[in-house]
């Protein structure tokens, strides 16, 4: 069951991330959050490393395959994040929002970074300055700006799932 629901956490921000949150345009940004990203550093946060290698690399393949670029690419990093931040798993407070929000910061500019990187790698001509600064810097703000409900909801969640016995960590 448990991966039922977050299998339709993953599908539903893909959708909400490619329809109504790509439709919203604000002047001079040509960004949105990044919710699988978000959703990925929460549930590797809350879950470790295993589920986290296993929900970013479901949820990067679900993008590649949206977005009809290079398949792989987005599956790699959201893989390599969701492992990496899974590592750090037991070594903080799950009730400290602040670790959460710095996590998916600092996550949200090195795998963009690294996406850019990977994207160039392939032939893509990008100028990765201009892409830090105007891309990849604003993208890390919204996701902060958006981690907080998020992480609420899945740390909620997540409790609810432990004394129901449904899910043991």
């Amino acid at each position: 069951m448990i991966i039922v629901k977050l299998s339709l956490l993953v599908l539903i921000s893909i959708i909400i991330q490619s329809t109504i949150l790509s439709s919203l345009y604000m002047p001079g940004l040509l960004v949105t959050p990044d919710l699988v990203l978000v959703i990925v550093v929460c549930l590797a946060l809350l879950r470790g490393s295993d589920e986290g290698l296993i929900i970013g690399l479901c949820a990067g393949l679900l993008l590649d395959l949206k977005d009809g670029n290079i398949i792989g690419i987005q599956a790699l990093s959201k893989m390599l994040l969701g492992f990496s931040v899974g590592t750090i798993q037991k070594k903080f407070f799950k009730d400290n929002y602040l670790i959460v929000i710095a996590v998916v910061f600092i996550a949200t500019v090195f795998f963009d970074g690294f996406n850019l990187f990977l994207y160039s790698s392939f032939g893509a001509n990008y100028n990765f300055t201009q892409a830090f600064l105007n891309i990849i810097i604003p993208t890390a703000i919204f996701n902060l700006l958006v981690t907080p409900f998020f992480y609420y909801f899945l740390l909620n969640s997540e409790k609810k799932m432990n004394l129901n016995g449904e899910y043991k960590n």
